[in-house]
């Protein structure tokens, strides 16, 4: 018996996973979470974030004058380190 429950799971598991693999985007789910930067990090010019974003609280975030950052919908940017803001407004 527990034979044949093996088999049949491996023949459901060669039948399913073809279909996993070829499933458009949306239904395979996020592909990568959020980037956590552990180290200093400094932007500059355009920045588009796609994912969440966390700066850990041993890292600094520096932001230099003229960045633009575009953002999709439903991203966070999270700050437990520092954040420095460069510019003149």
């Amino acid at each position: 018996m527990r034979r044949r429950s093996f088999t049949v799971l491996f023949l459901a598991t060669l039948f399913v996973a073809p279909l996993i693999i070829s499933a458009p985007g949306s239904l395979q789910g996020q592909l990568y979470g959020e980037v956590v930067h552990t180290t200093d990090q400094t932007w500059s010019g355009n920045i588009s974030l796609n994912q969440d974003v966390t700066i850990s609280s041993s890292a600094t975030l520096t932001i230099e004058a003229g960045t633009h950052i575009n953002v999709t919908n439903d991203v966070t940017i999270t700050i437990d380190g520092n954040l420095l803001i460069q510019g003149i407004e």
